[in-house]
């Protein structure tokens, strides 16, 4: 008999230790919430379409900003981040029309449970909260980056990190009712 508690015991911690390995990956791990927004570099674009893992609708729109700064924010809840973004616009002045698919970081979720916060500089209060800003460029270029606040003004302790990039190829599709297959990876 103490031969087959021993036999459980050594299976039971063989199988704990497989499933600790396993389960570090937290990727798909689901965030309370986290901000997806737009940015551009100083040009007017309207965002017809972004999608996150091609299931999570994001709204666009107008969008006129700095780059790296965002705006036009959508809250995500209760959702893993995201593996890639899609996102479909058109250039104010142009009326060139660009879609991209851009993968992300591998580590993704690793890096926004590690951000800092950011401290305000009138009040000396902290917030830490996650934002993933999607940056358009006049020549089809987009950037997403990963960072601790929209926007630096006011603050110390902002984190703007690259986490995906890709150019975005031209396209007649006005609104593509999800994102098509192709896209650049």
């Amino acid at each position: 008999m103490r031969l087959h508690f021993r036999n459980i015991r050594v299976f039971l911690i063989s199988l704990f230790a497989i499933v600790a390995l396993c389960g570090c990956d937290q990727a798909d791990e689901k965030f309370k919430s986290y901000s997806v927004g737009f940015s551009t570099p100083n040009v007017k674009v309207w965002v017809s379409s972004a999608y996150l893992d091609q299931h999570i609708g994001i709204l666009g729109g107008s969008i006129k900003g700095a780059w790296g700064e965002g705006g036009a924010f959508n809250s995500v809840s209760d959702a893993p981040m995201p593996h890639e973004v899609y996102v479909n616009w058109e250039e104010d002045k142009t009326k060139l029309r660009y879609e991209a698919k851009v993968n992300l970081v591998d580590d993704l979720a690793k890096r926004a449970r590690k951000l800092p916060p950011v401290r305000f500089n009138v009040s000396q209060s902290t917030s830490k909260d996650i934002f993933l800003i999607i940056g358009m460029s006049k020549d089809g270029k987009v950037t997403v980056w990963l960072s601790n606040t929209a926007y630096a003004t006011g603050m110390t302790g902002r984190v703007l990190e690259v986490i995906g990039e890709a150019q975005g190829t031209l396209t007649k599709d006005v609104t593509p009712y999800y994102p098509s297959s192709k896209t650049q990876r």
